[in-house]
């Protein structure tokens, strides 16, 4: 399959014929030095590494181009890129650099973006000035904005132990998060006979399976309620390094003294720079979160008009 990329490239419409000059250049050059090195291969005895000489058109690739205007009545080519490996020092990719280049010298539109399949492999390139880059954090249950820091902690252990997990929260909450809580379970309840912990006695609950053991109704000694919830939340709207370093100082103590704790802090500031701390080997992306860039389009003075198969353009 190889590395995948998305993306497009616009150019003014009368350079899609430059385009095309170029790219059958490329590939007459390209298939007489594919010919020479198969009789090379051949008199020497050894395999050819294509199977063609004749090199493959990546405009087969396009299977339409969209026609594009400006307020002014401009009129511009949208070659979109869609799952394609898009690789530089490859003929085409390069010969759309090229191109763009070319076009950016001249002070012409040239736009370029694409995007692989890490979160951060993106490029935004934009003689408009009107194409932003955007980063963001999903995943965060109250919003996806940066900068921010986002911490997950849980602790599955005994509820003795409660007092502990207890003291992390504290800790936490004492930093004054813009956020904290758990939007998405219930309270945790434990099968336990330990009255060490800070947890109470539940006198009723409702007949429900919990690991292997069914909890019934009337078992006092048996069931105690965190006071605490697990998958505790904690959200803050800046990426102070300070505060940073205090968070993850209370969280790898966690680490340290609980064997079962498990969690993360991540942080991403505004220009998309990311900063993580895994407990116990704990990743976000085991709890949905994940950054994210992109890039913003929205304001761009481009409106689509038509769809145009691609060979009525170029010749293929």
């Amino acid at each position: 399959m190889g590395y995948r990329y998305t993306g497009y490239f616009i150019i003014p419409a009368a350079y899609s014929a430059e385009l095309g000059r170029k790219v059958d250049d490329y590939l007459e050059e390209e298939e007489k030095k594919r010919i020479k090195e198969k009789k090379v291969a051949r008199d020497a005895g050894k395999p050819y590494m294509y199977g063609n000489t004749k090199p493959y058109n990546y405009l087969n690739n396009f299977h339409f181009i969209t026609l594009m205007e400006d307020s002014k009545g401009n009129q511009y080519h949208k070659y979109s890129i869609e799952d394609l490996k898009w690789y530089q020092g490859y003929g085409f990719p390069d010969i759309v650099e090229e191109l763009l280049n070319k076009l950016s010298y001249e002070g012409k539109l040239a736009i370029f973006v694409l995007h692989g399949e890490e979160w951060d492999d993106v490029t935004v390139e934009d003689t408009t000035g009107q194409i932003t880059r955007e980063f963001s954090l999903e995943g965060n249950p109250w919003t996806d904005k940066i900068p921010q820091i986002l911490v997950m902690v849980d602790h599955e252990g005994t509820a003795s132990d409660a007092d502990n997990y207890q003291e992390v929260l504290d800790q936490l909450t004492a930093l004054e998060p813009t956020e904290s809580g758990d939007p998405y379970t219930t309270d945790v309840y434990l099968l336990s006979s330990d009255d060490r912990s800070t947890t109470k006695y539940i006198d009723q609950l409702p007949i429900q399976e919990i690991g292997e053991y069914p909890m019934a109704i009337n078992a006092p000694t048996m069931v105690k309620r965190w006071l605490v919830r697990q998958h505790q939340y904690f959200y803050w709207d800046t990426d102070d390094q300070d505060l940073l370093f205090k968070i993850q100082g209370i969280l790898t103590d966690f680490d340290i003294e609980m064997e079962d704790a498990v969690g993360f802090s991540v942080m991403m500031d505004s220009g998309g720079e990311f900063d993580e701390l895994e407990i116990n080997g704990t990743s976000h992306y085991d709890f949905d979160v994940w950054p994210q860039s992109g890039w913003d389009d929205t304001g761009l003075d481009l409106v689509d008009v038509k769809e145009i198969p691609i060979k009525d353009i170029h010749k293929i």
